[in-house]
């Protein structure tokens, strides 16, 4: 299994909110980006720490919109 795979498993379990391949143009303000393997919205700062724990631990690219 990928890391990228076992992050977005861990994710599921752990975050109220987790979507594949969205495109960014839909979440962003000017309407532009391509897709994300991974979109997350945490909704506590409790799982914002569950991301970044979770996106260091698997060693993967993490990118804050906001």
């Amino acid at each position: 299994m990928s890391a990228l795979a076992k992050l977005i498993r861990e994710l599921e379990q752990n975050v109220s909110f987790v979507q594949r391949d969205v495109p960014l143009s839909d979440v962003s303000r000017w309407k532009i980006g391509g897709p994300a393997a991974v979109y997350v919205e945490p909704a506590t700062s409790d799982e914002a720490a569950k991301v970044m724990r979770a996106v260091s631990e698997h060693d993967v690219p993490l990118f804050v919109m906001g």
